[in-house]
């Protein structure tokens, strides 16, 4: 929270949100992550509004999630009151796709045997 502070009262009271960082935090809001750019939100980052987060997954391995800070959550019904917030539509549940198999084959350049009289430069 002191991110925040620090830079909205950095001159009186000022939050400038662009719109491409609009849309990032409403799909945070609604699906809990994000397919904006990392310029996207790292500039929410510095404005306290959104964080990673370093989690343990249940195969004992560490990930990164993003997600929106507190003062991130208190900016979402400014930005609805606003009619700047972005409701997109449900995404649609995954499809079971069948294994696909795929085969790789390399080709190999003919190696070049060094000629024996390689041709001299004239002198």
């Amino acid at each position: 929270m002191s991110t925040f502070r620090d830079y909205v009262t950095s001159t009186a009271f000022a939050l400038t949100i662009s719109r491409r960082q609009i849309e990032c935090i409403s799909q945070l809001h609604q699906f809990g992550d994000t397919w904006m750019l990392l310029t996207t939100f790292d500039a929410l980052a510095r404005k306290g509004l959104v964080e990673r987060v370093r989690e343990k997954n249940a195969d004992e391995h560490f990930s990164t999630t993003a997600r929106l800070t507190e003062a991130g959550h208190a900016v979402v019904p400014l930005l609805k009151l606003a009619g700047l917030y972005i409701q997109y539509p449900p995404r649609p549940e995954p499809v079971d796709l069948p294994p696909i198999d795929v085969a790789v084959i390399l080709k190999r350049r003919p190696q070049v045997q060094p000629d024996a009289q390689a041709p001299q430069e004239p002198a």
